[in-house]
């Protein structure tokens, strides 16, 4: 599911890339089909998604642990 949501998003992106003349349709077409770059992606969200609720869950219990 996130590897789809992942593709609209580079799809979209690619697209803005290349109404702004940064990139070429083809270049675009590869930055929005890679799949290497879309597992990169993937596992960024996946990572940054743990150290948030670990972050989360860190400050919770100090707030706790200090309540006490």
């Amino acid at each position: 599911m996130t590897d789809q949501i992942v593709r609209i998003v580079l799809r979209y992106l690619a697209g803005a890339l290349v109404t702004y003349g940064l990139a070429s349709a083809a270049s675009a077409e590869q930055i929005a089909t890679d799949p290497v770059l879309i597992d990169w992606i993937v596992a960024g969200i996946g990572a940054a998604i743990a150290l948030v609720t670990e972050r989360w869950f860190s400050k919770s219990d100090a707030a706790a642990l200090a309540r006490r």
